[in-house]
């Protein structure tokens, strides 16, 4: 018994640690997020073409079951008055906000929408995901890492099957982290063709610290459209279970 023992010990002991696969990776990350209680933290998008680049800052906390605040940003030199260029979407757990839809700010630049989180009409109860859901049309960037981050069934889902594959492409640190460079061909949604590539760095712990899309989109050109190669790289800085701070869950009403 006693060599038996050695014997498996010393197996052990020289065994290397199993290397994680994309899959795993993914899965973990995905599940990380899915089960915070709490998150606080900060998106940065870059878009890059061949004519020059812009960003916007996204500002993101909740506190499940329905506490949310999202703000975003976008840096414009010369802002369009009768586009936006910040959005803000609040809630207090019993009732939130969010601006008119993009596509109807210039008629009412300053209306925001109010509900109630529990709606007693239909009976339904809203969560992040359902006030998230609801105020897509009125923020600037809904992003993959915003929709991981709130983790939405039917969000996840629509998104894992943008990805057509995966693999590990190496490692590289990050803001002082280590993390696994995942990379693979992309497309808009289940059963369409490639329309780019993607990639995405995991750490170990399944924290996403960057995701990236490379698109080819096609432009009007006069008699002549032609193809952008278009470059959208989120870097994420979310803290999971993070302490909140309960002055944001504030219902913005003007």
């Amino acid at each position: 018994m006693l060599t038996q023992a050695i014997a498996i010990l010393a197996l052990s002991a020289s065994a290397a640690p199993q290397e994680p696969t994309a899959k795993d990776l993914i899965q973990k990350m995905l599940g990380r997020y899915y089960a915070a209680k709490t998150l606080v933290g900060k998106i940065r998008l870059t878009v890059s073409t061949e004519t020059g680049s812009a960003s916007l800052d996204t500002v993101l906390q909740y506190e499940r079951p329905a506490k949310l605040y999202i703000k975003q940003q976008k840096s414009v030199a010369n802002p369009d008055p009768e586009v936006p260029s910040t959005w803000l979407v609040t809630s207090d757990g019993n009732t939130f906000s969010y601006q008119v839809p993009n596509d109807r700010y210039a008629a009412s630049p300053g209306l925001r929408l109010v509900e109630p989180v529990h709606n007693q009409r239909v009976s339904v109860t809203q969560d992040i995901g359902s006030i998230y859901a609801a105020s897509s049309k009125s923020i600037g960037d809904r992003s993959t890492p915003l929709d991981i981050a709130i983790s939405a069934r039917s969000d996840l889902a629509y998104r894992r099957d943008q990805w057509i594959n995966y693999r590990i492409q190496g490692t590289q640190q990050m803001r002082g982290k280590d993390a696994y460079l995942i990379v693979g061909d992309f497309r808009e949604y289940a059963g369409a063709v490639k329309s780019g590539t993607y990639r995405m760095a995991i750490t170990a712990d399944g924290d996403l610290l960057q995701y990236a899309e490379e698109l080819h989109v096609a432009v009007e050109a006069g008699n002549n459209p032609k193809s952008v190669k278009v470059t959208s790289v989120w870097d994420v800085d979310l803290q999971i279970d993070g302490k909140v701070d309960p002055a944001l869950f504030r219902v913005v009403v003007r």
